[in-house]
């Protein structure tokens, strides 16, 4: 589901579940191969598609994607870079994602509730 500021803090706030955002661009070709399309430009293959899949059967959090060129990016946030992904709790809590988000295992740890790369 794609998001913007106005969007992203409505759920955000709402604290009816919690969220995995991905901030990204267009032009990043990190980006693009993570939230874009795979490495040929399938959307549907994109990993973070498969990904949102993979939190779907484990009812884990609510992805959503977060283009940073169509709107200004809430203050709650702290994007230095992108892709930059963050988990918004529904207790209110946020973390940011430190490592690769290309590793899918690292990240699903930290969606599901672990702690490695958080911060």
């Amino acid at each position: 589901m794609a998001v913007d500021g106005e969007s992203l803090m409505k759920l955000v706030e709402a604290k009816d579940t919690d969220f995995l955002i991905a901030f990204y661009a267009p032009w990043c070709g990190h980006c693009r191969t993570f939230v874009m399309g795979d490495d040929k430009g399938v959307a549907e293959m994109a990993p973070l598609e498969l990904f949102n899949d993979d939190m779907l059967k484990a009812k884990g959090p609510t992805v959503v994607k977060f283009d940073i060129t169509k709107s200004d990016i809430p203050a709650a946030f702290e994007v230095e870079f992108i892709p930059t992904v963050y988990l918004a709790k529904k207790d209110g809590s946020m973390a940011r994602f430190k490592a690769n988000p290309h590793d899918s295992s690292a990240l699903k740890a930290f969606a599901l509730g672990g702690e490695p790369a958080a911060v």
